[in-house]
């Protein structure tokens, strides 16, 4: 019978070895988030499409999902021209782990231009994200809309 002495330090020691990777994600998940609120404010199709994993997929509520990297940026291409602003709150995030998946959820509110006036709607939003050679990238992002019908 092996007899291992631990200690405190020897235990804070090997918690923080095994959360760091994970502290590291959720600051890399956090600037990818934020990349992704500029790329919609400055209505970039192009960046913002980058931060999807090449064979990611959009789903937005009421629509069929739209998959692929080209496709995405084709869609945000065409959405910027009625999207008048768009505000995101994050309110959670949770990484695998494995630290190669996480997701994050919150809301979103968009505001479209209309003919006589904009239309707004609240929903909510789910990203999941998928950690791979290229680092974090979006794999799916859901969107729902809070209206009732």
């Amino acid at each position: 019978m092996v007899m291992v002495k631990v200690t405190l330090r020897g235990l804070i020691l090997v918690a923080s070895l095994l959360l760091a990777p994970l502290a590291q994600a959720e600051s890399t998940l956090e600037e990818q988030f934020e990349a992704l609120q500029s790329a919609m404010l400055d209505k970039d199709h192009q960046r913002l499409s980058e931060l999807f994993a090449y064979d990611g997929i959009l789903h937005i509520a009421n629509m069929p999902p739209v998959e692929g990297r080209p496709a995405i940026g084709g869609f945000f291409s065409r959405l910027f021209f009625f999207l008048e602003s768009t505000r995101y709150t994050h309110e959670y995030t949770s990484i695998a782990a494995g630290n190669d998946v996480a997701w994050m959820t919150g809301r979103v509110v968009n505001t479209f231009a209309g003919d006589r006036e904009s239309t707004s709607y609240d929903g909510k939003f789910l990203m999941i994200w998928e950690n791979g050679d290229d680092g974090w990238q979006i794999a799916l992002y859901s969107v729902s809309n809070n209206a009732p019908n």
